[in-house]
């Protein structure tokens, strides 16, 4: 059988892959050193998350943001200097997009921007332009959600009944889970978008 393990250049391929993560996940990432972590025993360089501007403190080198997503707050930096052609005005309570890179000080996880944040509205939440399959269960998870508690599984299912079979919609719940885009709020039965 021939030896699996990844050769330099594929491990560079990795380097250039992006991996949408949540905020619990990224503060509960493992420590390699300062610029390596793991998350699932798989190593993360470029990452990417969505969550709720809870404050922005300014200074001459960045600008440090609180980012909320439902599984936790995080600091994100971003530089001075970097997507300038880009720059936008983010204000508290706006939803981002984050792209960057994992970074530690002082023994925790701190989100360092490596290039950008950007502003959200709620249909880009929801909206994947990819599988129009995972927009439709991402929009009646955002529908349903009317408690804390987040979207009822079984009422998500009924709002869908009519355009996907049960099966499908499950695997499409339990693959946005797998991968970061929606979470368990206080039971495996109850969901919320990230």
């Amino acid at each position: 059988m021939e030896d699996m393990a990844l050769t330099p250049p594929y491990q560079e391929e990795i380097k250039k892959t992006i991996r949408s993560i949540t905020i619990k996940q990224a503060k509960t990432a493992e420590i390699r050193d300062d610029t390596t972590h793991t998350i699932d025993h798989e190593e993360v360089y470029n990452v990417t998350l969505i969550g709720v501007v809870r404050s922005i403190t300014k200074s001459d080198m960045f600008t440090s943001y609180t980012i909320e997503d439902g599984t936790g707050a995080i600091d994100v930096r971003k530089f001075q200097g970097t997507d300038k052609e880009t720059e936008t005005v983010i204000t508290p309570k706006e939803y981002v997009e984050v792209h960057g890179r994992l970074r530690s000080f002082n023994n925790r996880n701190t989100f360092i921007v490596a290039n950008r944040v950007s502003t959200r509205t709620m249909d880009q939440l929801y909206v994947d332009k990819g599988d129009n399959e995972i927009a439709k269960v991402k929009k009646a998870i955002l529908e349903c959600s009317n408690t804390e508690s987040g979207a009822y599984i079984h009422a998500v299912v009924v709002q869908l009944k009519e355009r996907m079979v049960e099966s499908r919609i499950m695997k499409i719940m339990n693959d946005l889970v797998d991968r970061g885009e929606v979470y368990y709020t206080k039971d495996s039965l109850h969901l919320k978008l990230v």
